[in-house]
């Protein structure tokens, strides 16, 4: 179950989508630096 260690952050129960959203896109960012291919892309792609 996933919980809140240090600091609530606000709009993580109005604006949830685009919190999901957000940690979906760190998550590419993340899975991208660890196989390579995140040098290969331009600044403005990401």
């Amino acid at each position: 179950m996933p919980y809140v260690t240090e600091r609530w952050l606000g709009g993580m129960l109005t604006n949830f989508n685009t919190v999901r959203k957000s940690v979906k896109k760190m998550q590419s960012i993340e899975k991208m630096l660890g196989d390579g291919s995140f040098d290969s892309i331009t600044k403005k792609s990401v």
